[in-house]
């Protein structure tokens, strides 16, 4: 394998552990709202509150109980 293609190939590797990284935290952040919903009895919006989720995890987390 020559430096550029083992470059490449490192470049996208390291992508794919960030992408997984994001996808784990985003699948955790939705198990734990809906933990929280069904221990603590609240609606989605006071879970969320709750936890103190940003905007951009509270829209995740929409989406991903939307589907």
């Amino acid at each position: 394998m020559c430096e550029a293609e083992e470059k490449w190939a490192n470049e996208l590797f390291s992508d794919g552990l960030i992408e997984g990284r994001i996808e784990g935290h985003r699948d955790g952040i939705v198990d734990l709202t809906k933990r929280v919903m069904k221990i603590l009895g609240k609606t989605l919006d006071d879970a969320m509150a709750y936890l103190r989720l940003t905007d951009e995890e509270k829209q995740s987390v929409r989406c991903c109980l939307a589907t």
